[in-house]
């Protein structure tokens, strides 16, 4: 989804669904659109709507410096979010695109409210699943409970572990791990492994 102005608001129609950010790219668009560097309320009606939508010939930028995390804050477990859109100089050719970026685009899946906690019973034949602690994002991992859980594929496929938003242990303590185990291999996770919400790949099997 393509974001463009002060202000944008994200919603989920299919009831009982949550966002789970994976990427935010800030982008300008090529001076040959005519588009404005900023939408104001003087410009707003003679803006073509093609300055707020994605085109991969933008110049992209991968929006990740000191205030990225609000972003994946404010929506991340959220049925939607309202969001002050952000810009960057851009650093493609500045006599091709706009000298700053002037949209931004949110990537995220729509995940379901049920089944996703770990502890509970979870049984799914979905190629993809995602697992989340109950009341995610308001309440964090507490605890010293161990949950287990299985995943099981053919012989010719994949299985790839990604974590959204991985925030285990406290300001404190780093109390709390993953164990994945697949045949003779065993990984473990903790604190040290948290993705400060930059989506990052755990594991992947051969």
């Amino acid at each position: 989804m393509a974001i463009q102005g002060w202000t944008t608001s994200f919603n989920q129609n299919v009831s009982g669904e949550k966002m789970a950010v994976v990427g935010l790219t800030t982008l300008a668009k090529e001076l040959s659109t005519s588009c404005p560097v900023e939408i104001t309320i003087t410009n707003v009606a003679s803006t073509p709507d093609i300055c707020c939508d994605y085109n991969p010939v933008d110049c992209s930028i991968r929006y990740d410096n000191s205030i990225y995390r609000n972003y994946y804050q404010q929506c991340n477990g959220k049925t939607g979010c309202t969001i002050q859109v952000s810009w960057v100089a851009q650093t493609c050719n500045q006599t091709v695109y706009l000298v700053r970026t002037n949209y931004m685009k949110m990537d995220y899946y729509c995940i379901s409210d049920q089944g996703l906690d770990p502890c509970s019973s979870l049984y799914t034949k979905r190629q993809q699943s995602f697992s989340l602690n109950s009341g995610y994002p308001s309440n964090s991992l507490t605890g010293s409970s161990s949950c287990t859980c299985s995943v099981e594929a053919s012989c010719d496929s994949t299985v790839r572990l990604t974590a959204i938003d991985l925030r285990l242990g406290s300001s404190t303590s780093c109390d709390q791990s993953i164990t994945i185990t697949d045949g003779s291999t065993v990984i473990v996770f903790d604190c040290n492994d948290n993705n400060d919400y930059l989506p990052v790949t755990l594991y992947v099997s051969y």
